[in-house]
């Protein structure tokens, strides 16, 4: 899982993809469930839900224990801060859930037309969705003919539990579903295989009705992620780990903030674009394999799709194809030189990132702050102060000397290669400084064993308002296990970093703390601490003993 999470975090805000930033650029929303088993927790939930940035909430009424129908429904719509989408799930829908996946679902197992009554209830009481099944539909349409309020929508859902079916089979239960009178359709399938999601954007990406298209399970989360480039009406996030409704679902944080989904735009309304769209994504998530079997069935290729092949074979480390299809790119553009130099840079192969930077220049190509943080990245790892020095050239060539993640490569690229004082001179000249720029010459100071400007860094780094982060430890241990500070190093770990600004140290501070202990001959003391963490871990800690 969390592999898969950081491809399409790199698929959603990585590598400079064609996109632009800002603010919020899609209409799919983002509907939290409510699954409380008590009225009052889901008010709670629901003012969560608000706080989230959530447009909606899903409220599960067949996760209550105990339920007023006529009054709890109009507490509930009248407490709620946001629309309000009802479902009244059925048992066999836990059964079938509880056959093929881990994950609670339905929980009614009542009087059906009591169910289905409580729905129409909620519906005269001002719900603003509400979800029925495909097997109800009809009667559940055709019971509300003439008392629908104009306002609300009603959802008409299908849910299969064992695969996705073919385009044509979805396409045919579309139809089925409009056929009933819905406002909006939905489909939730399950993923047997990454490749699934495929067949519901194709319906998604063409419907001509509102509708919600979700893939159930791990590998169906890009559906869920990507919606809103296929025209899905709305996608699901949980208000915590673990609660999910169905599965698969990511949290609402994460949609936000992980996979940027507000910034998902639908922009496929061209058919070379539409027709590369799905193909490029399975690169990014390394299924190259599928990927490059949809990209022959295409012929035309966008830019978009080149470079997300690119970067589908860097991630998977193969630079050898990644080069393959570099050579046959036409009209190169920074993103596909930029793609090629962080990936070698990243793969250990500094040599040829330093090659591919000069053969981008000489090729007329104008490097942007993305080429010259990974191109600084590749003279760090070799060390190589005159390569070092030649692209801080172009850095100013370019303009880019104001931009302060560039800036922060430059700290550390003279740092590593042994030039501490351009690497200050460096961080001095940076106007707007980050944690990132403090962080980068704390380390340079202490990786040159220059522990006295480490520490007065660090003062002067908390005087200017910036609080530190894990990282900033690690530094602040590794200087004083290099310069011999052990109760400096114990006064770190032990009060500032949990008294003062609430971190809990992990295993690399440990590590360093043993480091640290180990140095200094405190042999007893490094073995006690390493010993409060599990085995695993306490291995890796002693190990730094030596």
């Amino acid at each position: 899982m969390d592999t898969l999470n950081s491809l399409l975090v790199s698929s959603s805000s990585g590598l400079k993809m064609e996109s632009d930033g800002g603010m919020r650029k899609n209409p799919t929303l983002i509907c939290a469930p409510i699954m409380a088993d008590s009225i009052d927790k889901m008010v709670i939930d629901m003012a969560k839900a608000k706080a989230s940035t959530a447009d909606l909430v899903e409220i599960r009424l067949d996760s209550l224990k105990s339920f007023n129908p006529s009054e709890d429904l109009k507490l509930l719509i009248k407490e709620c801060p946001l629309h309000t989408l009802f479902t009244y799930r059925q048992c066999l829908f836990l059964q079938a859930c509880l056959l093929f996946v881990e994950v609670k679902g339905g929980q009614y197992d009542g009087d059906e037309k009591e169910r289905i009554d409580l729905l129409r209830l909620a519906m005269e009481l001002g719900a603003d969705y509400i979800d029925v099944e495909l097997e109800v539909a009809h009667d559940f349409i055709k019971s509300i003919n003439r008392k629908k309020p104009e306002k609300i929508k009603v959802i008409v859902s299908s849910h299969n539990y064992q695969n996705t079916p073919s385009v044509l089979e979805l396409g045919n239960l579309v139809a089925r579903i409009q056929s009933t009178g819905a406002d909006i359709v939905k489909i939730a399938t399950t993923a047997l295989e990454i490749t699934d999601v495929a067949r519901i954007f194709q319906i998604t990406v063409h419907s001509q009705v509102p509708i919600i298209g979700i893939v159930m399970g791990e590998r169906g989360l890009i559906s869920r992620v990507l919606c809103a480039k296929f025209g899905g009406y709305l996608t699901f996030g949980t208000l915590e780990s673990g609660f999910v409704s169905a599965p698969g679902q990511p949290t609402i944080e994460d949609l936000l903030n992980l996979y940027n989904f507000r910034q998902v735009v639908k922009f496929w309304s061209l058919a070379v674009e539409a027709n590369n769209s799905i193909p490029s994504f399975y690169a990014k998530l390394g299924c190259m394999d599928v990927a490059m079997k949809e990209f022959e069935s295409i012929g035309l290729l966008s830019q978009v799709s080149w470079n997300a092949t690119i970067d589908g074979y860097i991630k998977m480390g193969n630079t050898y194809e990644a080069f393959n299809v570099f050579q046959c790119v036409p009209g190169k553009n920074v993103i596909s030189w930029t793609c090629m130099i962080a990936g070698y840079a990243r793969n250990g192969e500094g040599e040829q990132a330093l090659s591919f930077f000069v053969n981008m220049v000489r090729s007329c190509i104008c490097p942007d702050d993305f080429t010259f943080g990974a191109v600084l990245h590749a003279c760090s790892s070799l060390a190589a102060l005159g390569y070092g020095k030649m692209v801080h050239g172009n850095v100013i060539k370019y303009g880019f000397q104001a931009y302060v993640s560039v800036d922060n490569g430059l700290v550390n690229m003279y740092a590593k290669c042994g030039d501490i004082k351009e690497s200050s001179c460096a961080f001095n000249n940076i106007l707007e400084k980050d944690l990132v720029s403090w962080n980068a010459m704390l380390f340079g100071f202490g990786m040159h064993g220059l522990s006295s400007q480490a520490l007065q860094l660090y003062d002067n780094m908390v005087a200017h308002g910036m609080k530190p982060d894990k990282v900033t430890f690690i530094g602040l241990l590794m200087t004083c296990s290099h310069t011999g500070l052990i109760d400096k190093g114990r006064r770190l770990v032990f009060d500032l970093m949990g008294s003062v600004y609430g971190l809990t140290y992990e295993m690399d501070h440990v590590a360093c703390m043993v480091d640290m202990l180990g140095r200094g001959g405190y042999l007893a003391e490094a073995k006690e601490l390493a010993s409060k963490f599990s085995e695993r871990d306490t291995i890796e800690a002693i190990a730094a003993i030596g």
